[in-house]
């Protein structure tokens, strides 16, 4: 582990003097001591801070601790964010009063990441990111090994070329496995990659295509949400940026259940030399080298114009780029 840190810390583009590091785990963790110790080697100033449901309930009910605390995040421009548990943890017991004071921190943490210009995520190899895809730890921790352990200026420049090949394209089209076509609108829109500077696993580059102008239909052989949703043999059809129909119900439910139209927000092509096999979690399979994916959703974040979903949810496919 201490091997792996150090290597993803050189991996970071940090432009930044001061440096968060966050986690919502307890204070005493041997890892967070170890990335901040390799940062601080190499001449940053690290502030950590870690967040438990007792210390939010602490920072909401104390006013003057809770103004103390958001003032750390203040005139800082970049986050570390250590995922060691897939989503912050809530105590069964907990009143409801409290469980309201917690969604309230949580809504300001999240409010002072989006302002800020860099926001590094990092997927830690724990039993509890393990179990929540289904996975066995010893397979997971291999899987993330083989995700981290690369060549972080060679896939700079694998992404680099890439961006290369298709920057001055103002249409995208892509062909699915069965011969399905769909369109992409990218004209005015950057390519955007993610080569360490963004999260980790790393290894994507990615663009918003202009909303209204996605046409065509889109095959996967299966669209995983999560280790246990999973459709199979779905195709969709799209029509000025908006999923209009599917062949299959099971995906229909689960779109309608998103509300209002569901649009397309990003392009994506998987480039990670170390991803190679699925494992039902999108926002790993995206890395997949050789994969392409598609996301309905957010988009503003990164160039779009959908800031009024409370989503993103990646759909990955085997699709291939058909040059003319």
């Amino acid at each position: 582990m201490k091997d792996m840190i150090l290597k993803l810390v050189k991996a970071m583009k940090i432009k930044d003097d001061r440096i968060i590091l966050h986690s919502f785990t307890k204070n005493d963790c041997e890892e967070i001591d170890l990335f901040k110790e390799n940062l601080v080697s190499l001449g940053y100033e690290v502030i950590v801070i870690t967040d438990s449901f007792s210390e939010a309930l602490l920072i909401m009910e104390d006013e003057e601790y809770r103004k103390n605390r958001m003032k750390l995040f203040e005139n800082i421009s970049t986050l570390i964010d250590l995922f060691f548990i897939p989503c912050p943890i809530v105590p069964k017991e907990a009143k409801r009063e409290y469980v309201r004071y917690y969604g309230e921190y949580l809504q300001s943490i999240v409010g002072k990441m989006s302002s800020m210009k860099s926001v590094i995520q990092i997927k830690m190899p724990t039993t509890e990111n393990a179990s929540d895809i289904g996975l066995d730890y010893k397979d997971y921790y291999s899987y993330i090994k083989k995700a981290y352990d690369i060549d972080y200026n060679e896939l700079e420049n694998i992404c680099n070329k890439k961006i290369e090949e298709l920057k001055n394209l103002k249409i995208i089209k892509i062909e699915s496995t069965d011969g399905s076509i769909c369109e992409f609108d990218v004209s005015d829109r950057s390519w955007l990659s993610d080569d360490g500077n963004g999260g980790f696993p790393a290894g994507e580059v990615y663009i918003a295509p202009n909303e209204n102008k996605t046409n065509g239909k889109l095959y996967f052989d299966r669209i995983w949400l999560d280790s246990e949703t999973r459709f199979n043999d779905v195709l969709i059809e799209i029509k000025n940026g908006i999923i209009v129909s599917t062949n299959n119900s099971s995906f229909d439910d689960f779109l309608q259940s998103l509300g209002g139209d569901v649009m397309i927000s990003e392009l994506g092509i998987g480039l990670n030399p170390g991803v190679t096999d699925y494992i039902g979690n999108p926002a790993l399979d995206e890395k997949i080298i050789g994969t392409m994916h598609v996301a309905i959703g957010r988009n503003d974040l990164f160039g779009g114009k959908i800031n009024d979903k409370e989503y993103h949810i990646d759909l990955v496919g085997n699709f291939k780029i058909v040059k003319e």
